[in-house]
């Protein structure tokens, strides 16, 4: 008895040691669902040199986001593909390697699960307002955001 209760100790030790490495959101931020779709099956379009293919059904999510001077989201990743567009203002999206990139008003990003760990970072003096558009597959996740730990960098 006193083997199992070590080891369920143990087991709650180490999914606490999991929570508290990953890091929240920080600041004002708000996040606002501007729409929710299905494409209700596979689709390859290719007009125009852009290509879009599915290889089955997939969930499209729109999601208006809001950064405040100082706001940060945290060390995150994501289910399939982001497209991010910079509305106003500006943030720094910060990758596991520690390397920084700015985006600025009409700025595009694209993000995916095989990008690891992101922050992004509003190290301005005025909010940034973005537009994030999910392509998933279904259901639509109940987040769209997988908490992740700080890999090390100076920023979080």
């Amino acid at each position: 008895m006193k083997k199992w209760a070590s080891l369920f100790v143990g087991v709650i030790a180490l999914m606490g040691v999991g929570v508290a490495l990953a890091t929240a959101p920080s600041g004002t931020r708000t996040v606002d669902y501007a729409a929710t779709g299905t494409i209700p099956e596979a689709v390859h379009f290719n007009a125009d040199r852009i290509k879009l293919q599915t290889k089955d059904t997939a969930n499209v999510v729109t999601q208006l986001i809001t950064y405040g001077p100082g706001a940060s989201s945290g060390w995150h990743s994501h289910v399939g593909v982001v497209v991010v567009t910079v509305k106003d203002g500006a943030v720094t999206r910060y990758v596991s390697d520690c390397s920084a990139q700015t985006f600025h008003e009409g700025d595009v990003f694209i993000e995916t699960g095989d990008m690891g760990a992101i922050v992004l970072r509003n190290e301005g003096a005025v909010a940034a307002h973005l537009a994030a558009t999910f392509v998933t597959d279904p259901p639509v996740p109940a987040n769209l955001r997988i908490d992740e730990s700080n890999p090390g960098c100076s920023v979080g």
